[in-house]
Formats: C-alpha cells, structure tokens, sequence
C-alpha cells in the first residue's frame, strides 16, 4: 500500500502512471504532461484554477523555470514543449468549464480537433465557445469547420442587423418626405386661401370706387347739360321748365352703365393678369421646391449609403477572398451566379442569384458565373462538367473558377479545352490552385490575375 503526504503528491503519481502506459494519444499524452506540470508549479492549485477559470480565459500563466525544467529533464523534452501543453491543458480545462463538455470528448477526437485548434478555442467569447462545441456535436464537423459555420451566423446575422438598419432609415426617409409634402400642401392652401380674401376684398374696394367715380360723372355731365341749355342766366329758369330732366338722367345713367361695364371689363382683364403672374410664381416656387426636395432626398440617400456602407466596413471582417472576387468583377463587370454557395465559407459576393451546394447541381446555371469549387460537397468533375454543358448550350456568357490543381484529371483536361486564360497562383492564400476564366475579357483576366502566379491565355 502506498502512501502520500498531500493531495498534490497523489496527482503528481496519477499523471506519472498514465505516463507511463503504453501510448496515450498525442493529445492526451500532452494534456496529462500539462497537468503534472500545473501540479509541480504548485503556485497554482486545483482550487485556485476552477473556482478562477472563467476569468481567465485566453490568458496565459507562464510557470516558473524551475517547475518546466523539472517535468522537462524527467520526460525527456524541451521546457517550451512542457509549457506549450501547460497551456494546452488549461485550454481544454476552459472548453470543459464553459461549455460543459467532458475532457475525454476533446482528447478522443468525440470532437474532432487539433492541439493548436484547442487553444485558439479557448480564447473565443463565451457564447461563441458554446456555438462551436453544440455544432461540433450535433453535425460532427472539425473544429475549425464548426468555427467557420459560427462566424457564419455571425456574418448572416450582421448582415440581417444592415438589412434591418437600411429598412429603418428608409421608413425614416419616408416619413420625413411625407411630412414636407404635407407642410407643403397645407402652405399652399393657406397661401391660396389669403390670396382668395385679398382679391375679394380688392375687387369689393374697386366696385366701391367706380361707384364713387360714375357718381360723381354724372352729376358733372347733368351740370354740364344744363348750362348747355342755357343761353344765359336769365334764360336759366325758362330752360329749366322746359328741359326734360328725367330724359337727361336716364341717358347719363345708361351712360353710367356702358362706363361702368368698360371699367368692369378693365378690371377683370387686369385681375387675370395678375392671376397669371400669382399662379406663374406658385407654379415657380413649386417647382422650387420639388427641386429642393429632390436634391435633400438624393443627398439623404447618399448620407445613408455612406453610414451603411461604414457600418458594413466596420462590422464585417475581411476575407483573403475579397480580392479575387474584385478580380471577378472587373473581369466581367457583374457576377449574376454564384453557383456554389456554401455554408463553410466566410466571404460574401452579391449576386442575383445564389445556389447552394449540392443542390445546385440539379439547377439551370446562367449568365456570368462565380464557381468556387474548394469546398464542394460532390465530386469536382460534376459541376466542371454542368458549368461546361450550360456553356456550351449559350446559357453561361462568363465563369470565374477556383479550384484545387490538378492538371493530370480528367475534368481538368475538358475544361482546358473551353477556357480562355488560366493562372497558377504561386503565392497568396490560393497558392496551389488554380484561377480559370470562360469568356471574351481574357487579356483583363490576364491583367487582373497574373499577379499571383503563372498563367497562360489559350487561344482558340
């Protein structure tokens, strides 16, 4: 029987007898090397380390010299080597924590994943952490696949949050606009409605005045006729008895009366003038003002591409893709296809259409093709071979493809024979692949790629 002076020295034992045993896996082998290592460090406990594991996530705690050495010289290895699995021991202790796993699910492959993949693992946010294992266990995938499927979700969703932000700021935009026109709308009434009161209220004054004026004509002309009559003042009193006084007002009033329907007229002609001139300015000032509400809404819209297309830069990480899907589109203009899409990769390209992979195989494929092939669930010959038949049928104009070389392949040698220019990258993130171009804009295809390899443009 065996006895122990602490705690400590039991584990220390228990590490040393799996050690021991016949060929644990790598990464058990460097888990249990970590934790012998954690317990001779003896500054940091069992206790210490679970009750503090949450805040420490991502961090690392460098041991002392001493503590590396000591495991180091006893397993025969470098003291980095002892440090490295150190860390890689409190990697796998988080994921346990947080996630709520079992040790043995991440060192049996249960959830299938490399040493370096655990403890970059360790550091995500936690709820990120959490996504990456349940999708880990659900649909079996590696880490770094079920890693890519989060930031994903990530992507999707602050695309979702853009699209909802765009919709807002248009209702927004909407509203103000309706609101102005609305303003608009009741100004003019108002403006109309005083314009209405002021021309009552002139043509009533103007009335008013040639009523005056006739008025007073008449009692002139009925003087003047008078003393026409009249030979001299002594005549007066005769002239008076005979003249036929009613006969003299009836024909200064019908007088009156083609005067007053003179001036009526006058004034009605000077009043559609001057309509003329009230509707030319509103009609001006209308005009104005669309004017106005036309240019505020298009600098409006150019305010909202600007934040939208801030907050796309600001929220949305780039893609070592990013730059060949420029490529594709100052080759061909437009990508209207993307023909492949596929949920493990993290890049966007907006097209018209988007087909998922592997049904897409079963669709008409048309226009000018973005075919990115490194992740296809199928056989890569089947859908060289559906970009080739829909080519050949007139339905594809363009293609823009990417996928692994392999030049000696039997799909390889048909699309040789219908492709316009080919490049072998030999350096960036496609290096030992292969770019080919279908379509009339190959010398710009040339231009564009030829920066990442060799290639060749093949004339037909």
């Amino acid at each position: 029987e065996r006895e122990f002076n602490t705690k400590e020295d039991v584990k220390r034992w228990m590490c040393d007898i799996q050690l021991s045993r016949r060929s644990p896996n790598k990464k058990k082998r460097t888990y249990i090397i970590g934790r012998r290592y954690l317990i001779e460090k003896n500054t940091v406990g069992d206790n210490q380390f679970t009750s503090n594991i949450l805040s420490r996530v991502g961090k690392n705690y460098p041991p002392s010299e001493r503590s590396s050495k000591i495991i180091a010289d006893q397993l025969s290895l470098t003291e980095k080597t002892v440090r490295n699995a150190a860390n890689f021991t409190q990697a796998v202790d988080t994921i346990v924590i947080v996630t709520g796993c079992k040790v043995n699910d991440l060192l049996d492959d249960k959830i299938r994943g490399t040493i370096e993949e655990i403890k970059n693992l360790a550091s995500e946010e936690i709820s990120t952490l959490k996504r990456i294992i349940e999708i880990a266990f659900e649909d079996g995938k590696d880490l770094h696949l079920s890693k890519n499927s989060v930031e994903k979700e990530l992507e999707d969703k602050r695309f979702q949050d853009i699209e909802e932000q765009k919709k807002q700021l248009k209702i927004k935009r909407d509203q103000e606009e309706a609101e102005k026109l609305e303003k608009l709308r009741i100004e003019k009434e108002e403006r109309e409605q005083q314009e209405k009161e002021r021309a009552v209220k002139e043509k009533e004054e103007q009335e008013a005045k040639l009523e005056q004026e006739a008025k007073l004509k008449l009692e002139l002309e009925q003087e003047k006729l008078i003393k026409e009559y009249a030979e001299d003042a002594e005549e007066e009193e005769e002239i008076l008895d005979t003249v036929d006084l009613e006969q003299i007002k009836k024909d200064h009033e019908e007088k009156l009366r083609i005067e007053k329907e003179k001036l009526a007229e006058q004034l009605r002609k000077l009043q559609e003038m001057k309509q003329r001139k009230i509707d030319e300015e509103e009609e001006r000032i209308r005009k104005q003002k669309e004017e106005w509400i036309k240019k505020e809404k298009k600098e409006q819209e150019k305010r909202d591409l600007e934040l939208i297309e801030k907050t796309i830069k600001e929220t949305i990480k780039e893609t070592p893709y990013d730059a060949y899907i420029q490529n594709a589109y100052e080759i061909m203009r437009d990508i209207s296809l993307n023909a492949c899409e596929n949920a493990e990769v993290l890049y966007r390209i907006n097209t018209e259409v988007k087909l998922q992979d592997p049904s897409t195989l079963n669709k008409l494929w048309s226009g000018k093709v973005w075919l990115d092939l490194l992740n296809a669930d199928k056989d890569v010959k089947l859908y060289i071979e559906k970009l080739l038949e829909n080519y050949i049928e007139g339905n594809v104009t363009e293609a823009f493809v990417i996928v692994r070389n392999d030049t000696s392949s039997e799909w390889f040698k048909h699309i040789f024979q219908k492709a316009n220019a080919i490049v072998f990258p030999t350096k960036g993130n496609l290096k030992s692949h292969i770019l080919i171009y279908i379509g009339t804009n190959s010398e710009m295809f040339m231009d564009e790629c030829e920066k990442y390899g060799c290639g060749i443009v093949i004339k037909k």
